[in-house]
């Protein structure tokens, strides 16, 4: 798969960094082919990726965006189930 980057070359300097070999110079070369390219990064870096279908922008407006993983459901699930206490409680009305 691949995802969409706002910064790529900011990335890239980051993960880079303790490689003296990777100026930004280097990497603006190699980006620019548009070819992949495999690199083996000196050291292990933390490198968290979002995926949101909903979040308001810097207008303050509530966007939206269709679940192409289909995470939102699972996700719902998990944050709005009941604890099984009150999923008991509510079984035992019935």
């Amino acid at each position: 798969g691949c995802i969409r980057l706002g910064q790529p070359m900011d990335l890239a300097e980051y993960l880079l960094k303790p490689d003296t070999n990777w100026t930004a110079d280097s990497i603006r070369t190699v980006m620019a082919r548009k070819k992949e390219k495999y690199v083996d990064l000196p050291e292990p870096r933390p490198v968290i990726i979002g995926y949101f279908t909903a979040w308001v922008d810097t207008q303050g407006r509530l966007n939206f965006r269709d679940d192409v993983y289909e995470h939102d459901a699972r996700l719902a699930q998990e944050l709005f189930a009941l604890p099984e206490e009150e999923e008991e409680a509510v079984a035992s009305v019935k």
